[in-house]
C-alpha cells in the first residue's frame, strides 16, 4: 500500500521595498538588541566555570571589555545571593558601574557563603544582557 502525504503549501515571503527587494519573513522578533555581556577573570575559572580562591579571603579581577554591542552602561553585582541595598531583590545590586569598558577588582570573603558575580550591560534603549560567574573558596 502506498502512503499519501499531504503537505501544506509553502508561502513565499513578500518583498519589502524598504529592504531594496530582499525577501523578508513574518517572524516575530524576540531579540531587539545585539548586546552580549562577557567577563574574563583573573584568576581564570576552572574547567567547571567556577573561580576557586584559597584561604579565607581573596581578590578577583573582572575584565568586561569583551562585551559587545552598543553598550551605554556596565553594572556588576558582586554577589547575587546578598541584598546589599536591602530592597528585597538580591540580584539588582550595583557594586560597580561604568559607562566605559574596563576592569574591576573585588575582594571576597569565605564567610559569605555562596558567591555569584553578575555583569549586566545596557544600551540606551534599556535592552540588557547578563552573564554570571561563581566564586568559591576551596577547602
Amino acid at each position: 500500500q502506498e502512503a499519501i502525504i499531504e503537505e501544506d503549501p509553502i508561502e513565499l515571503p513578500e518583498e519589502d521595498s524598504a529592504l531594496d527587494g530582499e525577501a523578508t519573513t513574518s517572524v516575530p522578533a524576540v531579540v531587539t538588541s545585539n548586546l552580549i555581556a562577557l567577563l574574563s577573570t583573573d584568576p581564570t575559572p576552572g574547567a567547571d566555570g567556577i573561580i576557586y580562591l584559597t584561604g579565607d579571603s581573596g581578590a578577583v579581577s573582572f575584565n568586561f571589555s569583551g562585551s559587545t554591542g552598543a553598550i551605554s552602561t556596565y553594572k556588576i553585582d558582586q554577589n547575587i545571593h546578598y541584598d546589599l541595598d536591602q530592597n528585597g531583590d538580591k540580584t539588582d545590586d550595583v557594586d560597580f558601574q561604568s559607562p566605559l569598558p574596563g576592569t574591576w577588582t573585588a575582594n571576597f570573603e569565605k564567610e559569605w557563603g555562596k558567591i555569584v558575580v553578575k555583569l549586566t550591560v545596557y544600551d540606551i534603549n534599556g535592552n540588557q544582557s547578563s552573564t554570571t560567574v561563581e566564586v568559591k573558596f576551596s577547602d
